[in-house]
């Protein structure tokens, strides 16, 4: 009985529905999944040639980066030879420290704190900075190494590498970090550090270059 008057209480509802009619244009989705359209997109590229052009345009660029870098552009050649001292000190833009032996850490310094590399370690490794397309400087290097065969030689200038011929190996200091670091001005630069001093030493050195 009450399953029949619940129906009979629905018949206005049916006799005042209408059919509103439909707005708008219905459309089906058909985004594309993004990984499939970057694959499609490889794809294409792939097949007229535009992905291997980029990948030898990319290696030779690359190869031109590590063979021949760009100059350091602010140093120039020394003109006369001086020496002068330099502080190494430095403001950390992080903490520094050290694993102690119940697993618990030992600061060297924190954030913000002005410290000198100096009151920890001595300066075993001179540095000399020179044009290595300069033979005179690539000569006076190899007389330093045989000297003290820990000198690292760092290129602002030439190419990188071996040299067979005075059995150095030369490096580059990519964008001038470590001249900005050691406050390199000229080159050819030689920089040491002497026991228990808190100060590097910078020696420029003004060579001839031999007449062409």
């Amino acid at each position: 009985m009450r399953v029949f008057i619940f129906l009979i209480s629905l018949i206005p509802l049916f006799l005042f529905a209408k059919d509103l009619g439909r707005f708008g244009a219905v459309f089906s989705i058909l985004e594309k999944d993004m990984e499939d359209e970057i694959h499609e997109k490889l794809q294409a590229a792939k097949k007229d040639g535009r992905l291997q052009a980029f990948q030898d345009s990319l290696k030779k660029d690359l190869k031109e980066r590590v063979t021949s870098p760009r100059p350091v552009s602010f140093l120039k050649a020394v003109q006369k030879e001086r020496e002068f001292k330099v502080d190494p000190s430095m403001i950390l833009d992080s903490d520094i420290k050290v694993p102690k032996d119940d697993g618990s850490f030992m600061y060297l310094g924190r954030k913000g704190d002005l410290i000198n590399p100096l009151d920890y370690s001595s300066f075993d490794t001179p540095l000399l900075f020179l044009d290595g397309d300069s033979q005179s400087q690539r000569d006076y290097a190899k007389e330093l190494v045989l000297k003290n065969p820990n000198t690292k030689c760092l290129l602002v200038k030439g190419t990188p590498g071996y040299d067979k011929e005075r059995k150095i190996f030369f490096y580059f200091d990519q964008r001038g970090i470590y001249s900005k670091r050691f406050s390199i001005q000229a080159f050819p630069s030689h920089v040491t550090g002497k026991a228990n001093e808190k100060l590097l030493t910078i020696h420029e050195i003004f060579l001839e270059e031999p007449e062409a």
